[in-house]
């Protein structure tokens, strides 16, 4: 089981699935006699969620077909034996995942025309991906981060060391013979092909080769990524790699000192110090962004409001509490809303409904706690 959830997993979980969708979420006790429980509240949840489902129209067969997986899941995975902080399960017609999570999510069982998502927004948001590219000249290590999971990356045909570009040029390669002029002395001159010389800047040349193929499968491997890249390494060799850097997201930070000897989770560690400021300063932006809309006449904060604009494509921008609810029904042809002062048959989660929306049509979503909301029940900046 994978603990490092991803915003690709976020856009699987946004595609549009066949019948009725089930979300599950849990906090996870780690040690101690709590840990024991953990089967019997993820029990509890299936049991919940079945019930929920026949409110819907299924059949108890067809409920329990439905959420066979999970029952699996339940009986066979050695995720109990070492669980994370947090499970989110997600299943719908011939579709299961299941994500550990660093963070204790709330006990909820949904079920609905698509995924309940708010509660993993501040995971992806918090724990946004990062990575650390650890250089010396004797070995290479890319890392892939989140706040609390570190997992390094392999790197195919990428030189780990100046060894292998020595033994990638020999020195046939890299030293030629030339004649001199008729009647004068035979003389030697040293071609430089990303082998080693043997001089200074024979030296350099051939650390700055090794570092342009690194850069060169680095930036394969991050290709279509965007996350904050943090160097590891000696002045010598971090100053010669950004030379040659071409990926968009490079920190000017750097983890000082020679990191072969270095455990990847002491890199993760300090490399979390540098790239946090980073993700809190995106939400701090998004906030700045509202205020200006506020003056503008462009936010909003209405579920009347921002579910229809969500629809259509017109939200560049929304704020959802992540520990609430509002019931109510959403006509998306007739673009009208009714909320409900509590939940009758039928309805819907509509901070769900809204977040799912702005979501699938681009817009960016935080999921902040209820008391940090910009405004209520939603905040949100309209493109147009």
């Amino acid at each position: 089981m994978r603990n490092d959830l991803l915003s690709d997993d976020l856009q699987e979980l946004l595609q549009p699935r066949a019948g009725v969708c089930v979300s599950l979420y849990m906090p996870a006790y780690r040690k101690g006699a709590e840990a024991s429980g953990n089967p019997t509240r993820f029990k509890n949840l299936l049991r919940e969620a079945g019930a929920q489902l026949e409110t819907e129209g299924l059949s108890p067969e067809e409920a329990q077909d439905l959420l066979q997986p999970a029952w699996q899941f339940l009986a066979d995975s050695d995720w109990w034996e070492h669980p994370s902080e947090g499970l989110a399960v997600f299943l719908s017609e011939n579709f299961f995942r299941h994500y550990g999570a660093p963070v204790a999510f709330p006990e909820v069982a949904k079920v609905g025309q698509r995924f309940s998502l708010r509660p993993l927004l501040p995971v992806l948001a918090a724990d946004g991906r990062f990575y650390v590219l650890a250089l010396s000249q004797q070995h290479v290590r890319l890392l892939r981060c989140t706040r609390t999971t570190v997992t390094e990356l392999p790197l195919v045909g990428v030189p780990r060391s100046i060894r292998e570009i020595r033994q990638l040029y020999s020195v046939e390669d890299q030293v030629r013979w030339h004649s001199g002029p008729a009647g004068g002395t035979r003389k030697q001159s040293a071609i430089f092909h990303g082998g080693h010389g043997t001089g200074t800047d024979n030296q350099e040349d051939e650390l700055q080769e090794f570092l342009r193929l690194v850069e060169q499968g680095v930036r394969g491997v991050l290709r279509d990524q965007d996350g904050p890249l943090v160097l590891a390494g000696v002045e010598q060799v971090t100053a010669g790699y950004r030379r040659v850097n071409g990926y968009g997201n490079l920190l000017e930070e750097t983890l000082p000192g020679n990191p072969e000897d270095v455990k990847a989770e002491e890199l993760h560690r300090r490399a979390w110090e540098l790239v946090q400021p980073h993700f809190a300063q995106g939400e701090q932006q998004a906030r700045e962004q509202y205020e200006r809309a506020v003056g503008k006449g462009r936010a909003l904060h209405l579920l009347e409001d921002a579910l229809p604009a969500a629809h259509a494509g017109r939200l560049a921008l929304l704020f959802v509490p992540c520990n609430d609810a509002l019931w109510g029904r959403f006509d998306p042809e007739a673009a009208q809303v009714e909320v409900h002062a509590s939940r009758l048959p039928g309805d819907r989660d509509l901070l769900d409904e809204v977040t799912v929306e702005a979501l699938a049509h681009g817009s960016v979503v935080w999921s902040v706690p209820l008391e940090a909301m910009p405004a209520k029940p939603v905040a949100g900046v309209v493109r147009y």
